[in-house]
Formats: C-alpha cells, sequence, structure tokens
C-alpha cells in the first residue's frame, strides 16, 4: 500500500480528544500507511483552543499531552512561503502546510475550505471528519 500524506485541520484534533478517539486513530493511522504533517503554528492554535473559555470541559487535561501525541504521530515542517487563498486568513498556514508537505488530502469542516476544491495544482482532497472516519476505518 502507498503512503497517504494527510492533513487534520484542528478542527479535527479537537474531536480526537472531545470524544476520546486517540486509540482509535492511532490503529487507522497504522492500518492506511498514513503519513500525518502538522506545524508548529498548529500546536499554538490548539493549545489557544484547549484553554479558550467555552470549551473549558470539553475536553480532559492536561492539555500537554494532547499536544505532546500530535507531535509524536506528526511529521512537523517549518512553513517557508505564506499564501493568501482562504478567506481566513489565519488558516492559510493550513494550505501552505499541505502544500508545503506534499499532502494529497487535507481533513476540515471548514467549509472555507472549499475553495481549494476549485484549484488544479496543488491537488488537495478536502474532505470532512465524518467522511476520514468512513474512508480510512
Amino acid at each position: 500500500m502507498a503512503e497517504t500524506r494527510i492533513v487534520f485541520d484542528s478542527n479535527f484534533w479537537f474531536s480526537i480528544f472531545h470524544k476520546n478517539r486517540a486509540q482509535k486513530f492511532l490503529i487507522v493511522v497504522a492500518g492506511n500507511d498514513l503519513s500525518i504533517f502538522s506545524c508548529e503554528e498548529q500546536v499554538k492554535e490548539l493549545l489557544k483552543v484547549f484553554n479558550a473559555p467555552d470549551l473549558k470541559g470539553k475536553i480532559i487535561p492536561p492539555f500537554e499531552s494532547h499536544v505532546e501525541f500530535i507531535r509524536e504521530v506528526s511529521t512537523l515542517i517549518d512553513i517557508d512561503r505564506r499564501s493568501a487563498i482562504i478567506k481566513d486568513y489565519k488558516d492559510n498556514y493550513v494550505y501552505d502546510l499541505c502544500v508545503q508537505s506534499h499532502s494529497g488530502i487535507l481533513v476540515t469542516n471548514d467549509s472555507h475550505f472549499d475553495i481549494l476544491k476549485t484549484l488544479k495544482r496543488p491537488p488537495i482532497l478536502i474532505i470532512t471528519v465524518a467522511e476520514f472516519w468512513k474512508l480510512f476505518s
């Protein structure tokens, strides 16, 4: 089976820890030869989300262990180019991460990434979190 290079938006990682799916995720990754990419910008965003007052109680601390999990299952890369394609500018790093890691799949529930479906190059398949579980479980 060929390696599948994949990027998960922050809402995917949030759902992993909110629904306690880390173990299931590891099984899916191993069974499908997935290479996962992330970056420090995403790690910082997740720590901010985990500590948001309106989300207290939805994810069980310690949050540092969740971040360590992401670091262990992902290859962290430095993003050296910046685009301005995504309407929500702070999420452009996710697209940049896909391009610079040569990932063919982006898993997200954010509709503002749909603009990527109109691009011919690089080809990035945009799928939802539910579609990810359906395709790879």
